[in-house]
Parts: structure tokens; C-alpha cells; sequence
């Protein structure tokens, strides 16, 4: 029974098979994937989930990027940052590159918070979990936020 159904597949895919791999609507399907695919791979969309922290003789350790994403939110939070920055991990060789993007308060100085963040986040990294092959940590600010003064102080000023 197994090999009747054997053959019947393989008849099916000899007779048909080769009609649909010849059909316009199949090769327009396959140049549309492979056009798809160059523009992921060139705008690097395909990016590694994991990331190689230590390379010894007996074997290799990786870790996820959410890991590594969750843990710099905790750090960011333990500093007090109430808005979630936008976090990209990548690698350049054996390096880790992170960057880091938030909105900052207008109460905090630029370089106070960013040498801050910096720091907090290295000891973090480097002596809680032992990543030591951080190269930099790059913080953008996207906008600052000001805080809202009520009608009364703003009309008065004037």
C-alpha cells in the first residue's frame, strides 16, 4: 500500500510537476523571491539572533540578542529611565557593538547621563555576566522631553 502511494506521488509530480515549474505564474513567484531576498540580505534585515561571546578549545558560548536586550532594559531601568530606549546589538569580528536610542528628560545633563549609562552599563556587562569583548556603546538621543509647566506659570512669564 505504502509503494502504490509511492508511485502515485511520483507519477503525479512527473506528469504535473514539470507543467507547474514551467507555468508564468511559478517563475514570476520565483524571480519575485529571489528579488526580495537581494534587498533583504543588502539592506541586512538578515541579521544573526545569536552572538558569539567566548571561543575557547572546548567549544564555543553564544548568547541571544533578547537576552542581552533584556538585561540592558534592566540596567536602563535601574538608573531610573522611565521611557523603554530602542536597543541594536550588533558585531563587528569578535566585538559587540550596542547602541543605545531614548528620548532624555530636560531636568538631565547630556554628558552626565550619557557617561552614566555608559559606565553602569559596562559593569553590568563585563563584571555581572562577564561579556568582555564590548567594543562601544553609542547613545542616541532621539528627543529630549520637556516637562509640561501648567497654563498659570507659562502666562505669567509673559
Amino acid at each position: 500500500m505504502l509503494e502504490d502511494l509511492c508511485n502515485w506521488v511520483s507519477a503525479q509530480l512527473k506528469t504535473e510537476g514539470l507543467a507547474i515549474v514551467r507555468s508564468p505564474y511559478f517563475l514570476w513567484f520565483i524571480g519575485l523571491m529571489v528579488i526580495y531576498m537581494a534587498i533583504k540580505i543588502t539592506t541586512g534585515s538578515i541579521r544573526r539572533t545569536i552572538l558569539c561571546l567566548l571561543d575557547n578549545e572546548s567549544g564555543k558560548v553564544f548568547i541571544k540578542k533578547s537576552v542581552l536586550k533584556e538585561t540592558i532594559l534592566d540596567a536602563c531601568k535601574s538608573l531610573g529611565m522611565q521611557i523603554k530606549p530602542r536597543i541594536d546589538i550588533f558585531s563587528k569580528g569578535k566585538k559587540i557593538n550596542i547602541r543605545i536610542s531614548f528620548v532624555m528628560p530636560s531636568d538631565q545633563k547630556l554628558p552626565e547621563i550619557s557617561t552614566t549609562l555608559q559606565k553602569h552599563l559596562h559593569i553590568v556587562l563585563a563584571d555581572d555576566i562577564g561579556i568582555k569583548n564590548i567594543d562601544k556603546i553609542d547613545i542616541v538621543i532621539v528627543g529630549i522631553r520637556r516637562n509640561n509647566l501648567p497654563r498659570s506659570e507659562t502666562t505669567e512669564e509673559f
